[in-house]
């Protein structure tokens, strides 16, 4: 959500009846709470040892913390988190359908999404049928990784994760780093996973959001629901709207 729309509500308490509700909490102040939050639970996790769609694993939370750390431009910090993901893991599982295996180990974490099931109309157009609908899987963890060394300017490495990715997806290795990497990163996620869940974030933190996306700036926030607007008179609407 602070992804999508900036500064938010965040609280942690029971608000009672006719107590003013808060005013928007800083976007880097919700995910510094997010992260320890997280940091708090992974002992109390466990390994992906049996798939299951619903199975919050460390492998999770560490992606969950690795794409804060991405968010917070803590780059070698992002860099360790999915390093205990991708392990001896030496390549993605880029050609692997996830839709329909619930023991596919390409997807860290998905929603079940069955033939017969009548999600929210809203999300009629988006959601693919088939058993399972992935929200995060190992793909978006390596090219993540990718985006850290990038930034944190590990040009080797980069290049050795880049055609990992691209030999896995049955492309012919890079035989050099290419000037732009950024680039390159954004359409290995758009060829092998498309403009899912992440790709919009992925795009806004490479700095190519406007240009490939043809948006106007202030459209990297999206625009506050107006029931939100009534609901709280402490809430302003995102600029440009």
């Amino acid at each position: 959500m602070v992804q999508h729309w900036g500064d938010l509500i965040y609280f942690t308490k029971r608000f009672t009846l006719g107590e003013s509700l808060p005013g928007p909490t800083a976007k880097k102040k919700i995910l510094s709470a997010l992260l320890i939050d997280l940091k708090e639970s992974v002992p109390y996790l466990g390994e992906q040892s049996v798939q299951n769609a619903l199975f919050v694993s460390k492998d999770l939370a560490n992606a969950l913390m690795g794409i804060i750390l991405l968010e917070q431009k803590e780059y070698s910090e992002a860099s360790a988190y999915f390093e205990k993901i991708i392990g001896n893991r030496n390549a993605p599982s880029v050609g692997s359908t996830i839709y329909s295996d619930v023991n596919n180990k390409e997807a860290l974490f998905s929603l079940v999404f069955r033939e017969n099931d009548q999600p929210f109309q809203v999300f009629d157009q988006y959601l693919r049928k088939g058993t399972l609908h992935p929200i995060h899987r190992k793909t978006g963890v390596f090219l993540h990784y990718a985006e850290s060394l990038a930034a944190a300017n590990r040009g080797s490495d980069l290049l050795s994760i880049l055609n990992k990715i691209r030999v896995s997806g049955n492309k012919n290795p890079l035989p050099e780093l290419p000037a732009m990497p950024a680039y390159e990163i954004a359409n290995l996620w758009k060829e092998f996973i498309g403009a899912d869940y992440g790709y919009f974030d992925l795009l806004k933190r490479l700095g190519l959001a406007v240009e490939l996306l043809q948006i106007i700036d202030y459209q990297q926030l999206y625009p506050l629901p107006i029931q939100e607007l009534h609901l709280n008179p402490n809430i302003r609407q995102n600029p440009g709207y």
